[in-house]
């Protein structure tokens, strides 16, 4: 990172701040402190994931229903979902 910044210009002070006087291992440990806050590694997920899971969801509870439930049939099966 301040390799990097280092190339772009010549007052890397300003635009690192205190990070500019830390050592290459103290900056990472910042900055994998800062990104585990709840000590939980994230994940990124695409923005559809909520709509798939959801559909999945449904798909398992109209199997489930069917396969438990006398009264419901193919035709029938939305009813019982949402």
């Amino acid at each position: 990172m301040h390799k990097h910044f280092s190339e772009q210009t010549s007052n890397t002070g300003q635009i690192l701040g205190l990070i500019d006087n830390m050592q290459e291992e103290e900056r990472l440990m910042l900055v994998k402190e800062v990104l585990n806050p709840v000590g939980h590694d994230l994940l990124v997920t695409p923005k559809e994931i909520d709509q798939f899971i959801e559909d999945i969801a449904n798909i398992i509870a109209s199997g489930l229903n069917a396969a438990l439930h006398d009264a419901v049939s193919v035709e029938n099966v939305a009813a019982y979902t949402h």
